[in-house]
């Protein structure tokens, strides 16, 4: 009899289990769109309830998380440098792509934001 982990994994190398294999997804879209998920959850919760120091806490919480965004922002800007993504889809520059991809985001925008798919809200 195989060990059950080396059946699973088996399965899953061979997509023989849907149960266990599932869609791949890159790492930096999970972190994204658990990061977009999680915040929406923050944004509907009572806000109300939080004490004082809570909610001191929470908004310099936002600073550091609005920091990591654009920090990882820049990272993938580098990157679609780097493989001249812009000129590659079809804009004149990556800033040209960059300002149709701004722009699509500000117009989903609002409470509801631009899911970081790429469409709106889930």
């Amino acid at each position: 009899m195989i060990p059950l982990t080396l059946s699973v994994v088996f399965d899953s190398m061979f997509d023989m289990n849907p149960q266990v294999s599932g869609p791949i997804v890159h790492p930096v879209t999970g972190a994204l769109t658990a990061a977009f998920d999680g915040l929406g959850a923050v944004r509907d919760a009572a806000l109300f309830g939080m004490s004082d120091d809570e909610l001191e806490s929470a908004i310099e919480g936002c600073h550091g998380v609005r920091a990591r965004a654009f920090d990882t922002e820049l990272a993938l800007v580098a990157e679609a440098d780097g493989r001249d993504l812009g000129r590659r889809l079809g804009a004149a520059s990556r800033e040209t792509m960059a300002g149709r991809t701004l722009r699509g985001a500000c117009r989903g925008a609002g409470r509801q934001g631009v899911h970081p798919s790429g469409g709106g809200n889930p």
